[in-house]
């Protein structure tokens, strides 16, 4: 039985995930669903539980907090608490070189 009160849409978007007190250290995973406020992805490193992290594909920046983190055979599943969006990253870049 489903218990959630915002709709999670299935996905299969590839995403770069980096940690966010580790910059140097992305990689890629898979954003397997997404709802209003959160996010599941499956991914192949263990990430710990209240650690922030930065997804982007796209044009598109998500950064979220670690929720939990479980070994499921050879991957991993994590869940995140959405923080903030950006939906349009590269027109933020061009709008911050114009003021330049």
């Amino acid at each position: 039985m489903e218990r959630r009160r915002i709709p999670r849409f299935e996905s299969n978007q590839k995403v770069k995930i980096t940690q966010l007190e580790l910059p140097n250290s992305s990689f890629i995973g898979t954003l397997a669903n997404f709802s209003a406020y959160g996010v599941g992805l499956v991914i192949n490193q263990d990430l710990p539980s209240g650690c922030l992290v930065k997804l982007e594909w796209g044009s598109t920046i998500l950064l979220g907090e670690v929720v939990y983190c479980v070994e499921t055979g050879n991957e991993f599943a994590a869940g995140l608490d959405v923080e903030d969006i950006i939906y349009d990253a590269a027109e933020l870049r061009r709008i911050q070189q114009a003021w330049r």
